[in-house]
């Protein structure tokens, strides 16, 4: 005979559920980030003098490092 314990089945009835909603989440938020082309790539930035990393989301034609306020050159994509 089979035996079950209270714990292993109460663990798989609540891990079941919640893995199948994180991966449909992160699948459909990978699938609009494709389709609208939006990449964080496009917001990191690391100043060339203090390397100071830092996420840039207003878009300014020159960027300014918020530690050393140096101006810096927006790469061309």
């Amino acid at each position: 005979m089979i035996t079950f314990e209270f714990n292993a089945f109460l663990a798989g009835c609540l891990t079941v559920p919640l893995v199948l909603a994180i991966g449909l989440w992160m699948f459909y938020t990978l699938k609009r980030e494709r389709e609208m082309g939006f990449s964080y790539k496009q917001f990191f930035m690391q100043c060339p003098y203090c390397t100071y990393v830092y996420f840039d989301y207003i878009e300014r034609s020159v960027p300014v490092c918020p530690r050393c306020k140096s101006f810096l050159e927006r790469d061309q994509v």
